[in-house]
């Protein structure tokens, strides 16, 4: 069931940047750099207006020119520590959205330092990859009123400590169980996506049961998150963003592959992504 999709508005003549929003990434560790640029690229090639990367010193990350940094001294680590996290939070104050998760690894520290910042924010929030498992062990964590979470099978199933077979058995059900347990808006990612909001009195779907073999690629979801980043900054609500980014992210990647007749890359998928729906409606 596709039901009906909010489309980014035509801008105003007059508009500028602060009018789309500011994301800010916590993504990327020092041996997977290229989770946070692809989150902040997508995140600025969707139309946010401004987007702001944390990066640790010792990262050899690829520097977008359209992307702020805030460089973070990790001592060697590798990785964001508990001990970045006053910094972070602080720099937050200029945020509208943050996207945390993409490639931060499986450290104690940096799972210290996201359980502090996530406490902290109060702006919607995408929580992806890593982050979804730091969440499964931390579940008394109060997320801010307006997340988003971006499981897969697998980390939905950490989510709900069950096995990835019953989360695969009912798919709709899982997705309603994780939105309701976390209080967000969740999106359930495989070859039929869901997202799901039961934070009110009445569940609403989207399933998006369209596959795309050629999105089963490394950072794909990373763009996605990035997606779903660049709809909340200019003003969708989660539900309704997330519905936007996740049938975007799908077309992108057909048209990507449709042009290359060939396999496709995550960066791919950002060149082709519409959310005004020019060239998908």
């Amino acid at each position: 069931m596709i039901n009906k999709i909010s489309w980014l508005k035509k801008r105003d003549l007059n508009a500028h940047k602060n009018d789309f929003g500011h994301v800010a990434v916590l993504a990327g560790s020092r041996n997977m750099p290229g989770a946070g640029v692809l989150v902040a690229n997508t995140a600025m090639k969707c139309g946010s207006g401004l987007v702001t990367k944390f990066q640790i010193s010792s990262s050899n990350a690829l520097c977008i020119p359209e992307v702020m940094y805030c460089f973070l001294e990790d001592g060697g680590a590798g990785c964001f520590t508990s001990e970045m996290a006053p910094q972070i939070i602080a720099s937050l104050a200029r945020a509208t959205v943050l996207v945390v998760g993409p490639g931060l690894g499986n450290e104690k520290t940096t799972a210290e330092c996201v359980y502090k910042v996530l406490g902290a924010s109060n702006i919607p929030t995408v929580i992806d990859a890593s982050a979804l498992n730091y969440l499964s062990e931390n579940q008394e964590l109060k997320l801010p009123k307006e997340t988003i979470l971006t499981p897969h099978y697998g980390e939905g199933a950490r989510l709900l400590h069950c096995s990835v077979a019953e989360i695969e058995n009912d798919k709709l059900k899982s997705a309603e169980e994780i939105s309701k347990k976390y209080h967000s808006v969740v999106v359930l990612k495989g070859a039929e996506t869901i997202v799901c909001d039961a934070r009110g009195e009445e569940t609403e779907y989207f399933n998006l049961n369209n596959p795309n073999p050629y999105l089963a690629t490394a950072g794909s979801g990373d763009v996605l998150a990035g997606i779903i980043s660049a709809c909340l900054a200019q003003g969708l609500p989660p539900f309704e963003a997330a519905k936007l980014a996740v049938y975007a992210h799908n077309m992108a990647g057909v048209k990507a592959h449709a042009i290359k007749k060939s396999f496709i890359v995550a960066s791919d998928i950002i060149d082709y992504c519409d959310l005004e729906g020019d060239s998908c409606k």
